[in-house]
């Protein structure tokens, strides 16, 4: 798994859970910086990330996610 993909899958996934289709993300972008990125949309993106990838995260790796990267980063660390 690349972190291309990686990174193309976590954005379609908050594109999705925010309700737009149009997002300039990259790896630096924050939860903030997105509109409609909220509490309730984080829990459905973290939810939807772990079904699609297969893992599971534990409390501490989801509350150290500040940013786009932080997501991806966690996720490789469990799909190396």
């Amino acid at each position: 798994m690349t972190h291309d993909y990686i990174f193309e899958k976590v954005a379609e996934i908050i594109a999705k859970n925010v309700g737009q289709s149009k997002l300039d993300l990259n790896r630096n972008t924050l939860s903030s910086d997105v509109e409609g990125w909220g509490s309730l949309q984080h829990i459905m993106i973290i939810s939807e990330i772990e079904e699609n990838f297969g893992i599971k995260f534990d409390f501490m790796e989801i509350m150290e996610m500040n940013s786009i990267g932080d997501i991806c980063n966690a996720i490789e660390k469990q799909n190396p």
